[in-house]
């Protein structure tokens, strides 16, 4: 039975005006002020809860405080145990009810009860699929052994704000960590980055495999819930009014109920209409079938043998082994997201860090003088390009990574495909960091209309920069180029129409130029060249379908001829 009332879909990003609440939700606090709303009202509150003993179950609240537990993530698939049943007994008694769960269990509710009920509001959550038990089980109780102390409390995106903990990661909703609590009274703030957990999450190595193909998407027929509620991933270049660094939630109604308790809201949450789309983009694990990791059946049943830890089996279906995963070393990064997100896969499968990435930026830009910002530029909202704009602008890419200690140096030149102005007497480059911010600009000379004589004497000094700063066998290119063909969401490989076609080759022709002039130029440099079967973007790619995104397979290809190069070099 799909809601009766159901409307076209709608988006909204809303964030808590109520900062400490804010910081207290995983994304924008939607869900609390819903349901401290319902609460007022005399209402009651059913959610997924940790026990006693961190198994996850639906359970109600009927106060602030009982509201606590069923607030946060949890990514674990939840025991509805008697929920439905007793949810129909206050609803038929007339109370209010608030329903929180998967697009599955809001599914289960609505045939359970067999009819609407005025008195009851349906929340989904978006849900790219959920751990099985089992594995998240294995899990805790093998981080408790490493802990030495039993855990009582497990927080999977905690918004980290005391200094104490801060390294080289930022604060708050976009930089989450994990926050547990031992029996001992000891608090611990891990990074998700190399966590075991959250890696078997990501790659869906440890989920229900019934998820992959869920037939209650958000891009589904089969909507059962007033409303869905999320991350709102890329609120800062599309609804920047609303963004919050503690967290912007992404709404979607789906009945003129659910539509109705956003408007009852506004005094308590920024609320804002954008286009449904640009959601659907950000959470494509929501919304599309996905492909479950090839080794999902081997690593379940591996797990249920415990002759190995969560985490080893992790190492071995997911990373580069176990001699990798104890891997300690600093990357800089000078080029892409692409580059960044193949760098990435190293640095969550080891203990190694990214030290610093320049992106946004031209060789042309890169070397010529640094400039002043102009007074009056108004910066992106996104921080990466707020930063990548400064840097662009003062050439700081020279400083940092001349001095810092770098153990891999990374390279791509798929930002060449950005044009360059005049800017005093600089170069700076016309990039979508750029573009996010309100600097006119004229004579743009673009890639395939430069003056090659000027890149040529731009190259030359950022190749005695390498030189003098590097060792060649530790500097890592990466030939990227721009792809020609996309998956949609229905998995079939489709080629872009032929007027991006003509526009790609011609960008195309001039990097496979530059990467070969760098080859012959760099003895001993390390090049890698993925196949061209997994030179495509995605349709639910998270930045969006550009034939400058590439795909998962892509970026894990290129990880695994990293690794192979860093263990080469180490032998020599």
């Amino acid at each position: 039975m799909i809601l009766d009332d159901k409307k076209v879909n709608r988006g909204f990003a809303c964030t808590l005006k109520n900062i400490e609440q804010l910081q207290r939700s995983t994304s924008g606090g939607v869900f609390f002020a819903v349901a401290k709303r319902v609460l007022e009202q005399g209402g009651i509150v059913y959610g997924a809860a940790y026990d006693e003993n961190l198994n996850i179950i639906h359970q109600s609240a009927e106060n602030l405080l009982e509201l606590e537990k069923l607030r946060k993530s949890k990514y674990v698939q939840s025991n509805i145990k008697n929920s439905y049943k007793d949810i129909k007994e206050h609803l038929l008694k007339g109370r209010k009810v608030l329903f929180s769960g998967t697009p599955c269990q809001a599914a289960g509710l609505t045939k359970f009860l067999k009819m609407q009920y005025d008195n009851l509001i349906i929340i989904q959550v978006f849900c790219s699929g959920v751990i099985v038990t089992t594995a998240w089980k294995k899990y805790i109780e093998d981080l408790s052994k490493e802990l030495k102390q039993e855990i009582i409390e497990y927080e999977s995106r905690y918004k980290i704000m005391e200094e104490r903990f801060l390294n080289e990661t930022g604060k708050g909703w976009k930089y989450p960590h994990i926050r547990i609590k031992t029996k001992d009274g000891q608090e611990y703030i891990l990074s998700r980055e190399n966590d075991s957990f959250t890696i078997a999450y990501a790659k869906h190595l440890a989920i229900l495999p019934s998820c992959a193909n869920c037939k209650f998407k958000l891009k589904s027929n089969n909507i059962y819930a007033d409303l869905s509620i999320g991350d709102f991933w890329g609120c800062e270049n599309n609804a920047p009014e609303v963004f919050h660094s503690m967290g912007v939630s992404a709404v979607i109604t789906h009945s003129d109920k659910g539509l109705s308790i956003l408007e009852t809201l506004k005094n308590e949450m920024t609320v804002m209409e954008v286009d449904v789309n640009i959601i659907y983009r950000g959470n494509p694990g929501a919304c599309y079938p996905y492909k479950n990791h090839p080794d999902q059946e081997k690593f379940l049943k591996q797990l249920s043998l415990n002759e190995k830890s969560f985490y080893e089996l992790v190492q071995e279906y997911t990373g580069f082994g176990n001699k990798f995963a104890k891997a300690n070393y600093k990357f800089g990064i000078f080029g892409s997201y692409n580059l960044r997100a193949s760098v990435m896969e190293l640095c969550s499968n080891s203990q190694s860090k990214l030290i610093y990435q320049y992106s946004n930026c031209s060789i042309i830009s890169l070397m010529s003088p640094a400039v002043k910002l102009p007074k009056d530029i108004a910066m992106p909202t996104n921080p990466f390009r707020e930063k990548m704009v400064k840097a662009d602008f003062n050439k700081e890419f020279l400083s940092i990574l001349s001095c810092e200690t770098i153990d891999f140096l990374f390279i791509d030149f798929l930002e060449e495909r950005f044009g360059v102005i005049p800017y005093q007497n600089s170069f700076i480059t016309v990039s979508e960091a750029l573009n996010d911010t309100n600097f006119v600009y004229q004579d743009t000379i673009s890639l395939y209309d430069c003056n090659y004589d000027l890149w040529k004497e731009k190259y030359n000094a950022f190749l005695d920069f390498l030189k003098t700063n590097f060792n060649t066998k530790k500097i890592i290119l990466l030939k990227t180029y721009l792809v020609e063909q996309y998956e949609d969401e229905y998995r079939n490989i489709i080629k872009f129409d032929e007027k991006e076609l003509k526009t790609i080759t011609k960008i195309n022709t001039v990097l496979e130029k530059y990467y070969d002039i760098l080859e012959k130029n760099i003895n001993q440099i390390n090049v890698v060249e993925i196949q061209k079967e997994f030179n495509y973007c995605q349709f639910a790619h998270k930045y969006g379908r550009f034939t400058w995104n590439l795909n998962d397979i892509y970026y894990q290809e290129a990880a695994k001829q990293f690794v192979k190069i860093i263990y080469n070099s180490q032998s020599d």
